[in-house]
């Protein structure tokens, strides 16, 4: 997004938590409150739901699709051929254009590499 127009939330977000404006913050800050304002949007999304939303957590995601999601939260038999299609889907990396290149777990490396400054600006927003 960009600093010399922000959205309204992220001005909003950004006085909340800091008391100033935009264009103060750091890249990392503003990376982590526009990351914010995503969440904080979908969290209100989910609250709207009137409980036909359902919060998942990213980590072993395949496994909740197939064993919760699809079947008790949308009420759809997964038989075997389902949990195959999905299991051969799930392979895939899903920014893949052309549906060559294979998904990897990479959660861990992405924190590893994340510096002292990114860190301290998720903490703060």
């Amino acid at each position: 997004k960009t600093r010399k127009r922000p959205q309204e939330d992220l001005v909003r977000l950004v006085r909340a938590y800091r008391g100033g404006d935009v264009d103060g913050l750091s890249s990392e800050e503003f990376c982590a409150a526009y990351l914010a304002t995503l969440c904080e949007s979908a969290l209100k999304r989910f609250r709207n739901s009137s409980g036909n939303g359902k919060a998942v957590e990213y980590d072993n995601l395949v496994t909740k699709l197939i064993q919760d999601i699809i079947p008790i939260h949308f009420g759809i038999k997964v038989d075997e051929n389902a949990r195959q299609r999905i299991l051969n889907v799930s392979t895939v990396y899903s920014k893949s254009k052309n549906g060559d290149k294979d998904w990897l777990e990479d959660s861990s490396t992405k924190d590893a590499r994340s510096t002292l400054e990114i860190r301290a600006a998720s903490e703060k927003f």
